[in-house]
């Protein structure tokens, strides 16, 4: 992660700016992956991707000096890299540890319908809704070992699970998606235009 000051107006704005997939949030990789590359192409797609990675303003980004702009955009070539992903077992948010749920084929009608729900409001793109899905896969587990039953009121849990690195989880959709251990390892944002 690097830190970028811009300066407008006489007042100098810092600014975090990931400059690999281990630094990407769930949520920046929702916004990434929501950019669409039939509108955005060339320079407007990096510039929406610097803007998506790192909040600052469209109208902030227009005034940084093109050296400096040119020289952030090439910290962005990552995002044409797959994502390496860590395979664990768990993850740890806001300092609780949540274990990834695995027996896709024993999911109750409560899950089934969550997952349909969820999965209809993006047209069926998972990726667009991953942190609503981690709702769903992502389980505590209570003293005896088990993990927890599913409730609706984990989708409550939405908010903290945008915050998880995208690397830690991405195995999981390639695991939901195929009921066996691999992954989507070309889940990579790219900006060819077809």
């Amino acid at each position: 992660m690097i830190e970028i000051n811009i300066e407008l107006d006489d007042e100098v704005k810092s600014y975090s700016f990931p400059t690999s997939w281990q630094e990407v949030t769930v949520e920046q990789f929702q916004r990434l992956y929501s950019i669409d590359k039939n509108v955005h192409t060339g320079m407007f797609f990096s510039f929406e991707v610097l803007h998506q990675l790192t909040g600052i303003d469209r109208d902030i980004i227009e005034q940084i000096d093109y050296e400096n702009y040119v020289e952030l955009i090439k910290q962005l070539k990552f995002i044409y890299e797959p994502i390496e992903e860590k395979k664990s077992e768990s993850v740890i948010v806001d300092g609780e540890e949540y274990f990834l749920h695995t027996e896709f084929t024993k999911y109750t009608a409560g899950e089934i319908i969550s997952i349909e729900t969820i999965l209809q409001s993006a047209n069926g793109d998972l990726l667009k809704v991953m942190s609503d899905l981690l709702c769903i896969f992502l389980r505590k587990k209570k003293p005896n070992g088990n993990l927890e039953n599913y409730k609706t009121s984990f989708m409550k849990r939405k908010e903290i699970f945008k915050t998880i690195k995208v690397d830690e989880i991405n195995h999981i959709f390639g695991f939901f998606l195929t009921g066996r251990d691999s992954s989507p390892n070309n889940t990579v944002v790219s900006s060819e235009a077809n």
